[in-house]
C-alpha cells in the first residue's frame, strides 16, 4: 500500500494565511495578524515547512505543543 499524497500550492497557503481570524498566539508568541499581514513574505517558508513534514511523515516537536486556556460553562 503506498501512502496518500497530499498536494497544496503556495497560492492556498498564502490565501489561508492571508484569510486568518483573531486568535490568541501560541507558543511562540507570534500574532496572528503578523501571519496575515505577512502572508505574501512567509507563505513560500510555510509551504516548505508543511511539505517537508508530510514527506518525512513527522511533525517537528515545536509543532507538537498548544497553548490550552480552559473556558467555564455557563449553567
Amino acid at each position: 500500500m503506498t501512502p496518500k499524497t497530499t498536494s497544496f500550492s503556495d497560492c492556498e497557503v498564502y490565501r489561508s494565511l492571508s484569510r486568518l481570524q483573531k486568535t490568541p498566539p501560541g507558543p511562540d508568541q507570534i500574532p496572528y495578524w503578523v501571519y496575515k499581514l505577512c502572508s505574501y513574505e512567509l507563505h513560500h517558508v510555510i509551504t516548505h515547512l508543511i511539505k517537508l513534514t508530510i514527506a518525512s511523515g513527522k511533525p517537528h516537536n515545536h509543532w507538537k505543543h498548544a497553548l490550552v486556556t480552559p473556558v467555564n460553562s455557563l449553567p
